[in-house]
């Protein structure tokens, strides 16, 4: 049975690294003090403004969509051309790269391995249990795990730019943890074993890929463009031969339970969103589990607040769904789980500053 962990930017910002689009805008703002070609930066410039205007993006996936958006602009009446959008984007990309390198080169697993090694077995072996009590039974119906299940193959996709998952990832043997339960009418002893790794966005040593899902998220005269593939992150990675993409969808293909680590559902990555619940609806045996971060204790403690916090975030997955028949849709939300602050691997308490002596 393959299982798969999509993991996003929230798992650094459980872990203390400043990696908020926030963190970096201030960088931005810091660098472009003594930086002209940053402050005749047509996107610079744009997030500038949107700062001064109180309209600004909270997350990542806001600042790619508001790119996406800048790409309309491009037209014959603004005078901002492709050409120009698109070296302005490297150089975005470059102060990206260079911010988050100064972030990791401060970082050392092996300084924490023995606690790290025993964060992530803890997590593995809790991926189930961690659910509510209702929420187990009702996923151990629909999974149905019996004795035939005899190995849980695990499968990451790491969408972040960053290193400190998968460098603590490697620190693990193969054999991962063993799944706890009970999950329904199964009592879970099952051994997880490591299978693929994934980085799906790239790294900040090779091809990062920042933009958007697709070209309809792209301006008229931008789809047009010897740059558009640039701006859209499935075509930038077939672009460059990477197929990152194709082997993530193979693993989701091959996957039977979906784990969602500290990621926002954005539209700019609705992609794999559709691709999962297009993986729920086909696969009797499946389900997904959302693991939400919500910083506001009441959302964890209240039970209203939290009822309402998850009813969110499942209909914000579900928009994503392509097949508009409503009993597709209610069959697909019946199969989807939300855990809020389960701190889940979670290196917080970690101490991998490494010293420079």
């Amino acid at each position: 049975m393959h299982v798969s962990l999509l993991v996003g930017n929230g798992f650094d910002i459980q872990a203390n690294l400043k990696t908020k689009y926030s963190d970096f805008y201030k960088y931005l703002r810091e660098t472009a003090l003594h930086s002209e070609s940053l402050n005749d930066n047509t996107i610079y410039k744009e997030i500038n403004k949107m700062h001064t205007s109180d309209k600004y993006y909270e997350k990542w996936s806001d600042f790619e969509m508001g790119l996406m958006s800048l790409t309309q602009e491009v037209n014959d009446e603004s005078g901002l051309s492709d050409e120009k959008l698109f070296v302005d984007k490297m150089e975005i990309e470059t102060h990206l790269t260079e911010y988050l390198k100064s972030i990791e080169q401060n970082i050392n697993v092996e300084k924490e391995k023995d606690k790290i090694i025993e964060e992530f077995s803890r997590s593995a072996s809790l991926l189930f249990l961690s659910l509510r009590d209702l929420n187990r039974d009702q996923i151990g119906n629909v999974l149905k795990l019996n004795n035939d299940v005899k190995t849980m193959h695990m499968n990451i996709l790491d969408f972040n730019f960053t290193s400190l998952f998968k460098d603590s990832y490697e620190l693990m043997e193969d054999n991962l943890a063993s799944v706890r339960g009970p999950i329904g009418n199964s009592k879970l002893g099952i051994p997880m074993k490591k299978h693929e790794y994934i980085k799906v966005h790239g790294s900040t040593s090779r091809n990062m890929n920042l933009g958007g899902n697709d070209s309809t998220q792209l301006g008229v005269k931008m789809r047009d463009s010897r740059y558009s593939f640039s701006f859209i992150k499935p075509e930038l990675d077939k672009a460059i031969a990477e197929k990152s993409y194709i082997r993530g969808k193979k693993a989701l293909q091959r996957s039977s339970v979906f784990f969602v680590l500290g990621m926002s559902l954005g539209e700019s990555d609705k992609n794999w969103w559709g691709e999962i619940a297009n993986q729920l609806l086909r696969r009797e045996k499946s389900a997904l589990v959302i693991f939400s971060y919500h910083p506001d204790e009441i959302i964890t403690n209240n039970g209203p607040y939290h009822k309402l916090e998850i009813d969110r975030i499942i209909d914000k997955f579900s928009s994503y769904f392509s097949d508009s028949k409503r009993d597709a849709l209610e069959k697909i939300q019946q199969k989807v789980f939300v855990v809020i602050n389960s701190r889940l691997f979670n290196l917080a308490n970690m101490d991998f500053d490494e010293v420079n002596e």
